[in-house]
């Protein structure tokens, strides 16, 4: 039996300028095991309109994840009917506590579906996925470093291409220059 390849991943999400209600957007990136990047991935959460109530860091951490795993998908690392690749052994990394803790539990939770679609698309993408070629892992932000830089090229990039987003967070740090200086005013 030969050993298997390794293939990291790194996902990061943010939601800016606001959390919640921002604008939420992902990066990733993968690397083989001798540290070689194979690609990096960066753009908005489409499944989320940006300055809605369901535009959260938590969102925007689903998200980043998903487009990894879709991406994996895509480029035939997947355990699933139409491919047997068993050459690899992923390992997914991420810097969210809670979204690590549920990509890791193979206990389906009804209770976290409810509450986001995110998490069904998630888990219907992991199990595209042989149990024993991919495992989940928690880091410190300082070991996502990459990831993030990804997560907050998207959010500029995305400013840069859409002029409305631009508008709406210009608008939005003008609110809060606004209030600052009301508050300093009245003390």
């Amino acid at each position: 039996m030969t050993a298997k390849k390794k293939l990291f991943v790194n996902f990061d999400g943010l939601c800016e300028p606001a959390n919640p209600a921002g604008i939420p957007c992902y990066g990733f990136v993968v690397k083989n095991e001798s540290a070689t990047v194979s690609h990096r991935g960066y753009g908005l959460v489409n499944s989320v309109k940006p300055f809605s109530p369901q535009a959260t860091s938590n969102a925007a951490e689903y998200g980043s994840a998903i487009k990894a795993m879709e991406w994996l998908v895509e480029n035939s690392y997947a355990n699933d009917n139409n491919n047997n690749n068993d050459d690899y052994e992923i390992l997914v990394r991420g810097d969210c506590q809670l979204i690590m803790r549920k990509l890791k539990s193979r206990d389906y939770s009804p209770r976290a579906a409810r509450m986001s679609p995110m998490y069904n698309k998630a888990i219907m993408l992991r199990s595209k996925f042989a149990p024993d070629s991919i495992r989940f892992e928690w880091v410190k932000r300082d070991e996502n470093r990459e990831a993030d830089e990804l997560a907050k090229e998207a959010y500029y990039w995305a400013l840069r291409k859409y002029p409305d987003l631009r508008r709406r967070v210009r608008k939005h740090w003008a609110t809060m220059l606004w209030l600052e200086q009301m508050i300093h005013r009245e003390q």
